[in-house]
């Protein structure tokens, strides 16, 4: 079996400069593209839009709003400003 990264999508999150951004903004990786993201994410996120044409942040979200406790997270997400209400 491959190994899947964990990657926190930086682009237009909560993250900054020494801060990682919320596990909300969390995509899953293979090794050599989660080493390839972090040589560049904007540029990472250019050569994949094909793949990924809103952005790696929303497909992060699309994750996020897919999952089993998604009921649970999307109050701390509004309020945290992450996501608009009823979105």
């Amino acid at each position: 079996m491959d190994a899947v990264v964990a990657h926190h999508v930086r682009i237009n999150t909560d993250g900054a400069t020494g801060l990682k951004p919320s596990d909300w903004f969390a995509l899953p990786l293979c090794p050599s593209c989660h080493t390839a993201v972090h040589a560049g994410e904007r540029s990472f996120e250019k050569r994949h839009q094909s793949m990924w044409p809103d952005g790696m942040r929303e497909l992060a979200l699309r994750f996020a709003s897919r999952s089993p406790y998604a009921a649970i997270m999307r109050p701390a997400m509004v309020k945290a400003g992450v996501i608009e209400p009823g979105q």
